[in-house]
């Protein structure tokens, strides 16, 4: 947790300086200041011992910070870098329904975890302004590639009447991948340089089998996996300052 928190520090520092620079005196805003906050949902597939499936969702935040350049104060396109933060602190308990054994037993389950993950992204997008002066709306897209590093727990536990189990898996160790980011966002803009945000899109991200090889038969939970899918939905409200 640690080496987390301190690589989130760092990339928060480095996005929020690398392209700042001094104010323009033209008309043309060549930074943006942009903070956003919201949920991002996060797809896990359980696979029981009869290889049934069933996916359900992990809810978590999203809170990012973007700096760039090249925004113009009535829209256009615009580069820059993003770095973020996302953390799943909440069980999937009411989500979850009964699976079978290896033995053919119904197995309830529940579920604890902790997943928390940083990341930087370059990204790249495109706005467009409708309005006056001093009031207006937008419209716009963006993508963005870069690396995440994650790391966490994840305890899934089961009984079926008699026994009961807990797989203690996941992310025993830090590790880092790929990430690809885009999303479409509408505004509303208040004076030249000002704009609330809302945005909605995806991540992409490399799948995790997250399986205990130990548990065995008579375990309720013999033979079962738990993998997270690689693409992850978010919503986040925010602001935009151009400066």
């Amino acid at each position: 947790m640690k080496k987390i928190l301190a690589f989130a520090v760092l990339f928060s520092i480095a996005g929020a300086y690398l392209f700042a620079g001094d104010a323009e005196t033209s008309d043309w805003k060549q930074g943006v200041a942009s903070t956003t906050y919201g949920i991002v949902l996060l797809p896990v597939t359980i696979t029981d011992g009869k290889n049934n499936s069933q996916t359900v969702y992990l809810p978590g935040a999203d809170v990012r910070l973007f700096t760039g350049k090249n925004i113009t104060k009535r829209g256009g396109f615009y580069t820059g870098v993003e770095t973020g933060a996302l953390v799943f602190p909440l069980p999937l308990n009411d989500q979850l329904t009964p699976m079978k054994s290896s033995s053919d037993t119904d197995v309830t389950l529940s579920t604890d975890q902790f997943i928390a993950s940083v990341f930087v992204l370059a990204k790249y997008g495109y706005r467009l302004d409708l309005g006056f002066k001093f009031f207006g709306i937008s419209l716009g897209a963006e993508a963005g590639i870069g690396a995440r590093i994650a790391s966490g727990f994840f305890d899934l536990s089961g009984a079926d009447g008699t026994n009961s189990d807990t797989l203690s898996i996941g992310y025993e160790t830090s590790y880092m991948s790929m990430m690809l980011d885009a999303a479409v966002e509408a505004a509303i803009r208040i004076g030249p340089n000002f704009r609330l945000v809302g945005k909605l899109g995806g991540m992409l991200t490399p799948p995790y089998l997250m399986t205990d090889d130990t548990t065995s038969e008579p375990a309720p939970l013999a033979n079962f996996d738990v993998e997270s899918q690689p693409f992850l939905v978010s919503a986040r409200l925010g602001f935009i300052m151009s400066y």
